[in-house]
């Protein structure tokens, strides 16, 4: 698990160069994201990545909803990743 999480992390800072200056809340969408998509599926979600590099989190957060993972694949849990993108909160930590 905790090699799982390092690479998903690595996966990460390869597609945001903006992480370590994001709120945890949002680290852990992101991280949640590379965990569950991998870095080449992580990748192809290029107007959110650009919205978080922005600091548009509305926007990012509809980029999140407007995607197939979030539309066939797990809504209830994209619904969640985008709360937490777009309100900087997590029942998480």
């Amino acid at each position: 698990f905790n090699a799982d999480i390092a690479d998903a992390l690595d996966d990460v800072r390869h597609c945001f160069s903006c992480y370590d200056n994001l709120s945890r809340p949002r680290q852990l969408v992101l991280v949640s994201m590379a965990y569950n998509l991998g870095r080449a599926k992580l990748a192809k979600f290029v107007r959110f990545i650009g919205a978080v590099h922005l600091g548009k989190w509305n926007e990012a957060a509809e980029e999140l909803l407007d995607s197939k993972a979030a539309r066939e694949d797990a809504p209830s849990r994209y619904k969640e990743l985008a709360r937490m993108m777009k309100d900087n909160t997590s029942a998480w930590i």
